[in-house]
């Protein structure tokens, strides 16, 4: 469980190969999967998509979602 992490320390995780479920509101939930030098790239259950957004978008839809992440370490 991470909690108040910047988006620079979770691309570590996801560099790592570990997905990160991140939050993004009371009921709802992303899973963070890979990103590049713009984007952040996500799994999205709601729509059952693979969808990107930039990171001033991902750091405001975090806030929604009070910074709270799970991952794991292999």
């Amino acid at each position: 469980e991470l909690k108040d992490e910047k988006l620079d320390e979770l691309l570590y995780f996801i560099d790592q190969s570990n997905p990160v479920f991140a939050k993004t509101s009371v009921n709802q939930a992303i899973l963070l999967t890979g990103y590049s030098s713009s984007y952040v790239y996500y799994y999205d259950p709601a729509s059952g998509q693979t969808k990107s957004m930039d990171y001033a978008s991902a750091n405001e839809l975090f806030e929604k979602g009070g910074y709270y992440f799970i991952t794991y370490v292999k």
